[in-house]
């Protein structure tokens, strides 16, 4: 039997083999076909330096039209430094006869300090579920592959001071989304001391409403104000409970739940927007649902209350909510956003107005850090990688920023400082080259409306 065994053996081997023959046999004709037709394919000359590819127009969704593909292209720094307290870039192995580098579990362990080369302007494909970029320990010139989410939260660009733009809040690294200092807590706490919350957060547009932008811009810079170095502990405990007023009065009472687990807060007001269109109240903001959001993350992380990491994550969820469903987001060519001034129809246009979606960004980047959250991590990173294309669009050829698709161009410093701020931070999250060329490069103009 054991003799009949090796025959049937032998045979199915040999059968294999003629299988596997004949696959990669028809793998080769098909290979050459697929390229005479790509050959005699005629290919549409380029939109906008982008390669162009045909889609369902959107209002319709009948006829094909031609588009820019914006599909995302690194453009990395060459050099980082790695941040964390240890971690380890992965080896990578070529196992025979595979045509494919393969993932080993080993790896090469990296510690604080460790400045790392990062070796072309690819996302590599390991096969192992996610997306890795290749790098080499400088000291030892050791070659070895990051996660890319490691890449984004673990790493900073090597050449980039950091003191001004990030900070620390329980030791977790975030971004200081304004230009704080060490008054900034005490000062945001003493601004609201003894006051009703309508008079402060109030705007002339909002009437005697309380305006969501106006809370969440003073509650996320009153809190990242104990995210910089050198904050007393006493002013520790006055902004918490400042912030936990806010909270009582205003964050929780004022939610709007969209659905389960989605929330939103609501601009009391009808807006007519610049370039055309009139949103009714009540409705919401990316804006505003993402400073809400990192500060109730700020919030979990002092107190320890699991009730504002549960309103950060519906604050998120609700960014992550299509806007024709009630939330923020919507999609350009490859790339999403969470619009500062969402449509609820589809159809009409969505115009990208980039200071709100780059706030939203880093928002939901620092609310993902500040609540261990991987898939909302993985969000922020789609957000942020999206801007990079969004910035290039949104840029004039001699600098200046163009802050809208109807051209409304920055022509205010006070306008100017801030963008530039968000560029480098979210450079600094996704370590592309482009975006932090931008945040050295903008300009503001000396006319409104292009010439």
């Amino acid at each position: 039997m054991r003799y009949l065994d090796r025959i049937f053996g032998g045979v199915a081997l040999c059968a294999l083999a003629v299988g596997v023959y004949h696959l990669r046999q028809q793998n080769i004709a098909l290979g050459q076909t697929v390229a005479a037709l790509q050959k005699s394919m005629s290919v549409p000359a380029p939109v906008s330096n982008a390669s162009p590819m045909l889609a369902r127009d959107p209002y319709l969704g009948l006829s094909n039209v031609v588009a820019p593909d914006h599909g995302y292209q690194p453009q990395l720094v060459r050099r980082v430094r790695f941040v964390a307290e240890r971690g380890e870039m992965l080896r990578a192995e070529q196992l025979s006869p595979a045509d494919h580098p393969v993932m080993w579990s080993e790896g090469y362990p990296l510690k604080s300090g460790d400045e790392l080369d990062v070796m072309d302007d690819q996302f590599h494909d390991m096969r192992a579920g996610t997306t890795f970029v290749k790098v080499r320990r400088a000291w030892d010139q050791l070659v070895g592959y990051m996660p890319l989410r490691a890449f984004i939260t673990e790493t900073v660009p090597a050449e980039r001071p950091l003191g001004e733009v990030m900070g620390s809040i329980d030791g977790h690294s975030v971004m200081l989304v304004f230009g704080n200092n060490g008054n900034a807590a005490a000062a945001g706490a003493k601004e609201i001391d003894g006051k009703a919350l309508a008079d402060v957060y109030s705007a002339p547009i909002s009437k005697t409403s309380i305006h969501p932008v106006t809370a969440g811009n003073h509650l996320v810079a009153m809190l990242l104000g104990l995210a910089v170095a050198g904050v007393d502990e006493s002013v520790r405990g006055t902004t918490v409970a400042a912030a936990q007023r806010v909270f009582d009065e205003y964050v929780f009472p004022a939610k709007v739940e969209i659905k389960p687990g989605v929330a939103a807060w609501p601009n009391t007001y009808d807006f007519t927007l610049a370039w055309g269109g009139k949103l009714k109240a009540p409705w919401f903001s990316g804006y505003s649902n993402g400073t809400i959001a990192n500060s109730a993350a700020i919030m979990f992380r002092l107190t320890g209350e699991e009730r504002y990491a549960e309103i950060a994550r519906a604050a998120v969820a609700w960014m992550r909510l299509p806007a024709d469903q009630g939330g923020a987001l919507y999609h350009d060519g490859a790339g999403i956003f969470v619009a500062e001034y969402p449509s609820d129809v589809p159809v009409d246009p969505n115009i990208g107005v980039l200071d709100g979606e780059m706030v939203a960004a880093i928002a939901v980047y620092n609310t993902a850090v500040l609540l261990d959250d991987a898939q909302m991590m993985r969000f922020a990173a789609q957000l942020a990688y999206s801007l990079v294309n969004k910035a290039d669009q949104c840029t004039s050829a001699d600098g200046r920023i163009i802050n809208a698709r109807y051209q409304w161009l920055i022509t205010t410093d006070d306008y100017l400082v801030p963008m530039k701020r968000w560029a480098a931070q979210l450079g600094i999250i996704t370590k592309d080259r482009r975006m932090l060329a931008h945040a050295e490069n903008w300009r503001i103009s000396d006319v409104y409306w292009p010439k």
